[in-house]
């Protein structure tokens, strides 16, 4: 294996554990959080899960050099969903 795929792929491993365990823990914080709930603020941090999970995806593609318009976008939208029936 080149030197090359191998930094591409400790690259991708680094943000993707540090995107998906930012991802999971907006994504849990806006279900289980009362002062949330009573501002009405938890949709909106529920979306920022979203976001983050979207862009973490996007960089892992991207680090391997292919499109970022792949359906493996959808893993980083994974936490969210899962929250999303606790939110709403």
């Amino acid at each position: 294996m080149e030197i090359t795929k191998v930094q591409q792929w400790v690259g991708s491993a680094l943000l993707f554990t540090m995107g998906m365990i930012s991802t999971t823990c907006i994504a849990g914080y806006s279900v289980w959080s009362d002062t949330l709930a009573q501002n009405g603020n938890a949709a909106a941090l529920w979306m920022m899960g979203i976001v983050v999970g979207l862009l973490t995806m996007g960089g892992c593609l991207l680090i391997h050099r292919r499109s970022p318009l792949s359906p493996l976008l959808l893993i980083g939208v994974v936490p969210a969903a899962v929250a999303a029936p606790f939110v709403f």
